[in-house]
């Protein structure tokens, strides 16, 4: 995830201990190199996700204020992330034991869940990446 946020800025204010405790919902390895590897006509995904904003968006929607263990999550409950406006709030899907993560664009599985990050938060790793907007519309995005 350092590598893929790769802001110190957003690391740095992860690891105040004055700030409220954070959620990171990091993706595991698999789910970013399935994401560096989809094909998009006219789009190099990794240019694409080289763009400050584009990526600052993505890094924003993987932190959420607040420590959001999964015993907190019930179906249909919204977590408000740092992305502003309603791309950046996503809804918690219930089905049995298993907790997806729904944002505008995917729906990634906690894989592993609650993990405690010293006193400042908590860690959901998930099987894919969380998307402010579908595939097909952040390649618009992206030809700007």
């Amino acid at each position: 995830m350092a590598n893929f946020v790769g802001s110190g800025q957003t690391l740095a204010a992860l690891q105040n201990p004055g700030l409220a405790p954070y959620t990171v919902f990091a993706p595991t390895n698999a789910a970013f190199e399935s994401m560096l590897n989809v094909k998009i006509p006219g789009i190099d995904v990794r240019s694409f996700m080289n763009n400050k904003a584009i990526l600052q968006m993505v890094v924003n929607l993987h932190l959420a204020p607040g420590a959001w263990t999964t015993q907190k999550m019930t179906d249909g409950t919204k977590i408000p992330t740092r992305l502003a406006g309603t791309a950046g709030t996503l809804t918690v899907k219930k089905d049995g034991a298993n907790v997806f993560l729904q944002s505008a664009g995917s729906s990634p599985k906690i894989v592993q869940a609650n993990i405690l990050a010293g006193n400042n938060g908590v860690l959901q790793v998930i099987d894919g990446m969380l998307l402010p907007v579908k595939i097909s519309s952040a390649a618009s995005l992206g030809k700007r």
